[in-house]
């Protein structure tokens, strides 16, 4: 009976957590917009010109104590986001001996965990420190995808960080879908 309780009071707890956060995938660009202009570590957010599928529908830019970040967030064909990215650079970004001081690792980092907390909330922190590695890519630096309860995530680290990117993904967008057009992309160059 007791852990019926815990598990109970643990299920409501993540879903009063999850409908606490304002701004993820599955929302609508109205839902999306409200949440990021009252956010204060990215600019107001602008619509993108989308000069082809892959560029995003609306962009923001933010800075960091130790460099900056760009926010991209892009639409399904509902007018739903499926997806919110940041990608960070150091301030010393492109010299030689840069090293960047944010990285998006499940269990070894805190400052891309504040970094996630600051952009989205716990909620997200706790569903990505949570789940489970799907698949993981070394060919140009290290790129990784997982599944989670809530939302799927990629991570992505070129060489000292220099560069480092974090994706909440919608479950409707297919995790393995989305890992086939990374492996054809490798393979054709793209």
């Amino acid at each position: 009976m007791k852990k019926c309780f815990l598990s109970l009071a643990l299920l409501i707890n993540v879903f009063v957590s999850y409908r606490s956060v304002e701004a993820l995938p599955g929302m609508t660009s109205q839902e999306m917009q409200s949440y990021f202009n009252k956010n204060t570590i990215v600019s107001k957010l602008i619509a993108a010109q989308k000069y082809e599928e892959s560029y995003p529908d609306f962009t923001a830019k933010g800075k960091i104590s130790n460099g900056e970040l760009s926010l991209s967030i892009f639409m399904d064909d509902n007018q739903k986001v499926s997806q919110e990215s940041i990608d960070y650079w150091p301030k010393c970004y492109p010299k030689d001996d840069c090293q960047g001081m944010i990285a998006f690792e499940k269990n070894t980092n805190d400052n891309g965990h504040k970094l996630i907390q600051q952009v989205w909330d716990k909620t997200i922190l706790l569903d990505f420190q949570s789940s489970k590695l799907m698949y993981e890519d070394k060919t140009i630096g290290a790129y990784r995808w997982y599944q989670g309860k809530l939302f799927n995530y990629e991570t992505g680290h070129y060489e000292k960080n220099t560069i480092a990117h974090f994706s909440v993904v919608s479950k409707n967008d297919l995790q393995s879908k989305r890992i086939k057009e990374y492996q054809r992309c490798l393979r054709e160059n793209c």
